[in-house]
């Protein structure tokens, strides 16, 4: 897989409960970065929980959301709370278990208002909008990024590549003004 490759692949991370993997884990884990380069995704971490972490849904629910993932990468469906998927997981991220080989599809997909289909609001109301934007769920987060990008005169999209997931274009004529891996650096360029 060469860069180019990787920057055009959708983000992706993995996931294992280390008492379910044992001593099985780097296996698990190299099972999880092979299978993700095979379904073309760029595997930008893998998360690795116990029984001691304190709500290992919700913290995975935050990483996925904190990184943009697209799809979440584990062995098998023991690894998430037992037999089932957590809706609020399965709401934000495609889940693709390595063993049996399957995949859960994303539950909703929610798409960014846009200009054309609102005729009537400017730019500045709507706040971003643009085909490409957001191909999964908008966060209550993006949602208000994207309202204070549209009162600064930009419109928060999501980036071609993944290393930046995050661009800011300007509102008028859709020129990139800045790019960012986080959430977090939007917030900061829109603090400043």
């Amino acid at each position: 897989m060469s860069w180019a490759d990787v920057f055009k692949s959708p983000v992706a991370i993995g996931y294992l409960d280390k008492d379910i993997s044992g001593f099985r884990q780097s296996a698990d884990e190299e099972k999880i970065r092979s299978h993700a380069k095979r379904s073309r995704y760029n595997l930008v971490k893998t998360v690795v929980f116990s029984s001691r972490t304190d709500r290992p849904m919700q913290r995975l629910v935050n990483v996925v959301e904190h990184l943009g993932a697209e799809a979440v990468f584990i062995p098998d469906i023991r690894h998430l709370d037992g037999s089932a998927i957590p809706r609020k997981l399965h709401e934000i991220a495609t889940v693709i278990t390595v063993d049996p080989e399957s995949i859960y599809q994303r539950m909703r997909r929610k798409q960014c208002p846009d200009v054309r289909r609102h005729p009537s609001r400017t730019p500045w109301e709507v706040g971003w909008m643009n085909d490409r934007s957001v191909t999964g769920p908008v966060t209550p987060r993006v949602e208000a990024l994207a309202a204070r990008a549209g009162r600064a005169g930009y419109r928060l999209v999501r980036g071609w590549a993944s290393p930046y997931p995050w661009q800011l274009l300007d509102a008028e004529d859709d020129e990139p003004i800045h790019t960012a891996a986080t959430l977090d650096l939007i917030e900061r360029i829109l603090d400043e």
